[in-house]
């Protein structure tokens, strides 16, 4: 705001200054009818720009929801990548916890200490760790994967993961 005033009154210093060195009435005339000319055209410029970033970055009113809008393209019939569910494994994170605690008593042990809130060892913690590293790993591959195939590489895998070091 200071700014703008500040320039507003320079240009107004500086059109009664450069008007001191023109001579005659008639071009006197002519030469104030162009610094206000200037003048509007710089205000003009000025409000447009601004009006411009005011209105682009508040969104308006709302209206209403318009009609819905043509169908895509019909899908491949038996693709499924994307979704785990045809897969037959909803959750693969949670079939291979339970599956390793079914399968290991080790682990088994560890996650009855963890749900009574009990401390763990350092080598109790060193098999969590493996095994939540080891999840990550699974589920990533789960997705392409049924149900028998995840558990099958869970049981051939499962000893390597709790005694590595």
């Amino acid at each position: 705001m200071v700014l703008r005033t500040a320039l507003a009154i320079f240009f107004v210093f500086f059109a009664i200054i450069m008007s001191q060195f023109i001579k005659g009435v008639k071009v006197k005339i002519m030469y104030w009818m162009i610094i206000a000319l200037l003048f509007l055209v710089c205000l003009n410029i000025y409000m447009t720009a601004s009006y411009y970033i005011k209105i682009r970055n508040n969104p308006g009113i709302k209206g209403e929801r318009g009609g819905p809008g043509r169908s895509g393209q019909k899908g491949a019939r038996g693709v499924c990548v994307l979704n785990t569910k045809c897969m037959e494994v909803y959750d693969c994170k949670s079939l291979i916890k339970n599956t390793i605690a079914e399968k290991s008593l080790i682990y088994r042990e560890i996650v009855k200490k963890m749900d009574r809130n009990q401390m763990l060892s350092g080598q109790d913690k060193r098999i969590v760790e493996n095994i939540d590293s080891y999840v990550e790993i699974l589920a990533e591959k789960c997705k392409n994967m049924n149900k028998e195939q995840v558990i099958t590489e869970i049981s051939e895998s499962l000893d390597v993961v709790i005694n590595k070091q």
